[in-house]
């Protein structure tokens, strides 16, 4: 009989004990202390762009003079590997909603292809380029973002605007119609670079294993307004020279996919 009191007691303490952590308040267990973050980042991505291709060829009278080049296209990207870092700071919002500001950086190279660079002329019947740019770019941006937290998964989404730095070594540009083999029309210097502005939207899934390690899954589109580069005119014993060429890639799209870690303190 004493053993049947004393499970029976046993039995009362365990169930009180269960219906007191049933009615905590959960904000404790499930809000993570806000703060500093810090994260890397990495992924594939895809880009294109409409090009421009403007010179002029110094033909001889002979052949009609001076002609006058501007050949437009697009370009197009096999895809590219990219890398990048960012530092955050998180504070309290309402409830559950977290807002939160980051400076992020990265950085990724690959090489734009434009086919078929058309130039309309009523002196030739057919005048096209095939220009390849071997490109590396950097960007910095600042970053506003707004999270749902909670203890199972936090998605959110984010703003930024900043600076894309680029820079073109090595640039082809072949004339394909009518065939001109061997010549490249940059090769008095292949190398140029520029700064533009850039903004991007973003979202994503971070997954709160534990308080202060936090893996995520992103998707970024990044815009970099126009991109005007010079390079070298063509310079050939047995071709005609050229003067230097401006190449424009307006409207340049990015598609950004990236997997990271975030750490908090």
């Amino acid at each position: 009989m004493n053993l049947l009191k004393i499970v029976g007691i046993f039995c009362l303490m365990l169930g009180s004990k269960i219906s007191a952590m049933e009615n905590k308040p959960s904000n404790a267990s499930t809000k993570k202390p806000l703060g500093i973050y810090f994260g890397g980042f990495g992924g594939w991505g895809f880009s294109s762009a409409d090009v421009s291709q403007k010179g002029m060829a110094f033909l001889p009278a002979s052949s009609g003079g001076t002609l006058s080049v501007d050949a437009k296209g697009s370009s197009k990207d096999s895809g590219f590997g990219f890398g990048g870092l960012h530092l955050g700071y998180e504070w309290n919002g309402i409830s559950y909603i977290v807002p939160a500001i980051e400076l992020e950086g990265f950085y990724y190279a690959g090489t734009q292809k434009a086919d078929d660079l058309v130039n309309d002329s009523i002196r030739l019947s057919h005048h096209d380029f095939s220009d390849t740019f071997p490109m590396r770019v950097g960007t910095i941006l600042v970053n506003g973002l707004i999270a749902y937290s909670n203890q199972y998964l936090i998605p959110y989404l984010g703003v930024g605007v900043g600076a894309g730095i680029t820079s073109i070594h090595d640039a082809d540009s072949k004339q394909i119609k009518p065939l001109e083999v061997g010549i490249n029309h940059f090769n008095s210097d292949t190398s140029s670079s520029n700064t533009t502005f850039a903004c991007q939207a973003k979202g994503g899934f971070r997954f709160p294993i534990t308080t202060y390690f936090r893996p995520f899954i992103e998707y970024r589109f990044l815009y970099f307004s126009p991109l005007n580069y010079t390079f070298g005119s063509t310079q050939y014993p047995t071709h005609s020279s050229t003067s230097s060429w401006e190449v424009r890639f307006s409207q340049f799209y990015q598609n950004l996919f990236s997997v990271g870690m975030d750490f908090t303190f």
